[in-house]
């Protein structure tokens, strides 16, 4: 028996999207040095994210002027 693939919850397509930021930035040589550098922490500490912490969300809103509803939608979109 063949099962129904299980659509994605909305949570999933959020943290789906908050990655694809990640990975844009990764993308964009010397991004996340960058950010980092602007965020006074480790530019290692900055490359292990997949997501971007929630509690450095307005930080990195500020620093790259992407809203945080972009940043992390499964947390903010909640709050649209």
């Amino acid at each position: 028996m063949a099962r129904a693939r299980a659509e994605k919850t909305p949570p999933q397509q959020g943290i789906k999207q908050a990655r694809e930021v990640i990975l844009r930035l990764r993308r964009q040589r010397g991004a996340l040095t960058k950010l980092a550098a602007e965020l006074g922490i480790s530019g290692q500490a900055v490359h292990k994210w997949e997501v971007v912490p929630l509690q450095r969300v307005l930080e990195v809103e500020r620093a790259l002027g992407i809203p945080r509803r972009e940043l992390r939608p499964d947390i903010f979109r909640l709050f649209a």
